[in-house]
C-alpha cells in the first residue's frame, strides 16, 4: 500500500492532500471534521471522499456523494481517484499524486493535463525536490506500511514535506479494533467472528509483524513532537447504521486481498478462504463490522516568511513504555445477575467501537453439591483471569469494569497483567484501567463473612428480598418481577475465601456510585471509592442493578474511562 498526493497552488499556497490512490478505500468512512486556520482565512473540512476549501475570497469545492461512492451508484465515482475530481473543480492547479506501485494508475491520456502521477515509497527517504514543499500534508489508511508498531519513520517523512507553519491531516483505519455488530440477533456471525480473529495472525505467519496500537496513539505521538501543535484530535469515529452494510463489505473485499497473499496450500489458510466466503455471506443478511477512525489536525508551529526549508529531526518514540488506551472492556458481573446484567450495555460499547468480553462466572448457577468439588471464588477468579490473558498476550491493553462483587474478583484476577508486571516480563498489553459499577472491593488479607443480604438454602445461596435491593429501582412491579426472575443462584458456601490480591492498589481506577443502591448503600460505596483512590468518581440514579436499569448512565460512564485511559 502507497499514498497519493495533490499540490494545488492558489495564489503562491501550495496544499498537498495524501492518501490512497483507491478512493473505494478512502470512501468508506464517513469523517466529517472542520477546522479553521485564521492567519490564511482557510477552511479546510476534512473528509473522504470530499474536500472543500475557502482560501481568502476563492471558494473550491469537491464533493462525492458518500452513499453513492459506497453504495455503487454513481461508477464513475467508485473507480477514478479523486485527484481527477479535484482537478476539475479546481481547473488551474497542479495536482501530483504518489504512490508504492504503478500498477493503479490509469492510462496518462486518461488524466486531466494538470494531475500527474508518481511512484514514491512512503517509508523511503523523500525526493529532496519535495522537502518543505507543502502548506498542507494529508495522509489516510496508510496502517499496514508500518511493521513493528513504530510509525516514527512515516511521521518524520510526512513532515518533511511540510513547508514552516503548514498543517497535519490524518486519517487513520483502526483495524485493531473491528467490533462485529449484528442488526438483530438472530443474524448470523460464525464465519464473520472466527474469521476476524484469525486474519491478522496469518499476516504475521507471512513474516509482516504488525502490531496496530500504534493507530489509537497517533495524537499522543503528534503531541509529543516538540514541532507540532495538536488541534484536532478525534481517537474513535465509528461507522454509522446506514454505512454499516457496504463500508462492512468494502474492508471484507480488503481482507480478501490479504488472502491472496496467503499460502492457500495450508490447512489454516484454506480454512480463513472458507470463512471469507462466509462471513460474506453473513453481511448480506446483516453483520456488520464497525472499522472506526482516527481523525488528527496538527500545526508545524515553527513559521517564516519565505517559507525557508527547516530540517525535521527524527523522533524516537519509545512504544515499550508507552500505555496505550485500551481497545478491549472486559465485563465482569456479580453475584446472581450473570452475564446478562450487561446485557443492554455491550452493544452501545461495541457501536463505540470497542471489542467485549462478558464474563460468566463459574459459580453462578451452579449449586455446591455439584461434583467433582464446589466451585469457589478462587474459580471464579481463574475463570477471569484465563479471559483476560487470552486478550493481553495478543499485545491489547485492557479496561476491566467489575460490578458488584464482580469488582473484587475482577481485581482479584490481574496480578499478572498490570502494565508493570507486564512490562517486566516483556510483554505487550496490559490492563491499563478499571471502573467498577457499585462495586464491592477488598484490601489483600480480607476474610469474606456472611452478608445480610444473603439467604443460603442447602446448597444454594440467593438474595434476600431481590425485589427490595436489587430492583428497588424499577417502578412497574411486573417489570421489576421479571428481572427477579432472571437471577440464579450461587453455591451455598465456597464464595468466602481469602482476598489475596487486589488490582485496585496497582491499576488507576474509576467508579460509579448507585445512588438508589438497597443493596450496597451510596455512603458505602463512597468509602470504597475513595479507599481505591478511583478517579474520576461519579454517580447515576439507579439501584444495585444500573446496568439494566440505567443503561445509557454505565455505557456512558464506561466509555468515558476508556476514551480517558
Amino acid at each position: 500500500m502507497g499514498f497519493s498526493t495533490s499540490s494545488v497552488l492558489v495564489r503562491d499556497e501550495v496544499l498537498l492532500i495524501l492518501s490512497t490512490v483507491s478512493g473505494v478505500r478512502a470512501g468508506c468512512i464517513d469523517a466529517d471534521w472542520l477546522y479553521k486556520t485564521p492567519q490564511k482565512n482557510i477552511v479546510i473540512v476534512l473528509s473522504e471522499p470530499t474536500l472543500s476549501l475557502n482560501t481568502r475570497n476563492a471558494e473550491y469545492n469537491m464533493a462525492t456523494k458518500s452513499n453513492d461512492y459506497l453504495l455503487g451508484r454513481d461508477f464513475h465515482a467508485s473507480t477514478r481517484i479523486w485527484l481527477i475530481d479535484l482537478a476539475k473543480e479546481i481547473p488551474k492547479a497542479t495536482l501530483d499524486g504518489f504512490d508504492i506501485s504503478t500498477k493503479q494508475f490509469p492510462h496518462r491520456n486518461w488524466l486531466p493535463p494538470q494531475v500527474r502521477l508518481h511512484e514514491l515509497n512512503a517509508m523511503g527517504p523523500m525526493p529532496k525536490d519535495l522537502l518543505g514543499r507543502y502548506d498542507i500534508v494529508h495522509v489516510g489508511l496508510v496502517v499496514l506500511l508500518v511493521s513493528g508498531g513504530d510509525p516514527s519513520i512515516l511521521v518524520n517523512n510526512l513532515l518533511s514535506l511540510l513547508k514552516p507553519g503548514g498543517y497535519l491531516q490524518w486519517n487513520e483505519a483502526d483495524i485493531e479494533h473491528l467490533p462485529r455488530v449484528p442488526a438483530a440477533d438472530d443474524v448470523p456471525r460464525t464465519n464473520c467472528d472466527e474469521l476476524y480473529t484469525k486474519i491478522y495472525a496469518a499476516v504475521g505467519r507471512t513474516g509482516v509483524q504488525l502490531d496496530l496500537r500504534w493507530v489509537r496513539e497517533l495524537p499522543k505521538i503528534l503531541s509529543n513532537h516538540p514541532d507540532i501543535d495538536l488541534l484536532v484530535a478525534d481517537e474513535r469515529h465509528p461507522v454509522p447504521d446506514d454505512l454499516a452494510q457496504p463500508a462492512s463489505q468494502a474492508h471484507l473485499l480488503s481482507l480478501g486481498e490479504m488472502l491472496q497473499q496467503l499460502d492457500t496450500k495450508t490447512v489454516e489458510d484454506m480454512n480463513l478462504v472458507e470463512l471469507y466466503h462466509g462471513a460474506m455471506y453473513e453481511m448480506q443478511q446483516g453483520m456488520s463490522v464497525r472499522m472506526g477512525q482516527v481523525l488528527v489536525v496538527a500545526h508545524h508551529k515553527l513559521q517564516t516568511t519565505n517559507h525557508r526549508l527547516i530540517p525535521i529531526t527524527p523522533i524516537p518514540l519509545n512504544f515499550v513504555s508507552l500505555i496505550m488506551a485500551p481497545s478491549d472492556i472486559v465485563l465482569v458481573p456479580g453475584y446472581w445477575e450473570g452475564p446478562g446484567i450487561w446485557r443492554h450495555v455491550v452493544p452501545g460499547l461495541e457501536k463505540n467501537g470497542f471489542t467485549v468480553t462478558t464474563i460468566k462466572l463459574l459459580s453462578t448457577g451452579t449449586p455446591a453439591s455439584e461434583s467433582p468439588k464446589s466451585p469457589s471464588m478462587y474459580d471464579d477468579i481463574e475463570v477471569i483471569r484465563k479471559a483476560v490473558e487470552a486478550i493481553v498476550d495478543q499485545g491489547k491493553d485492557v479496561l476491566l469494569v467489575g460490578h458488584s462483587a464482580g469488582a473484587f474478583l475482577g481485581s482479584h484476577a490481574l496480578r499478572e497483567f498490570t502494565p508493570k508486571a507486564r512490562k517486566d516480563a516483556g510483554k505487550p498489553g496490559a490492563v491499563v484501567r478499571l471502573a467498577f459499577v457499585t462495586g464491592a472491593l477488598f484490601p489483600p488479607g480480607h476474610e469474606h463473612g456472611a452478608a445480610p443480604f444473603m439467604d443460603v438454602q442447602g446448597d444454594k445461596l440467593f438474595c434476600k428480598a431481590p425485589r427490595d435491593l436489587l430492583f428497588n429501582d424499577i417502578a412497574n412491579d411486573e417489570e421489576a418481577q421479571a428481572e427477579v426472575e432472571r437471577l440464579t443462584f450461587q453455591p451455598g458456601f465456597g464464595w468466602d475465601g481469602k482476598v489475596e490480591y487486589a488490582g485496585w492498589t496497582e491499576i488507576p481506577s474509576a467508579y460509579l456510585i448507585c445512588e438508589k443502591d438497597a443493596c450496597l448503600p451510596p455512603p458505602l460505596q463512597r468509602q470504597i471509592a475513595e479507599a481505591a483512590k478511583a478517579s474520576p468518581i461519579e454517580s447515576c440514579d439507579g439501584g444495585h442493578c444500573a446496568p439494566i436499569t440505567q443503561a445509557q448512565a454505565v455505557l456512558d460512564f464506561i466509555t468515558k474511562v476508556a476514551k480517558e485511559a
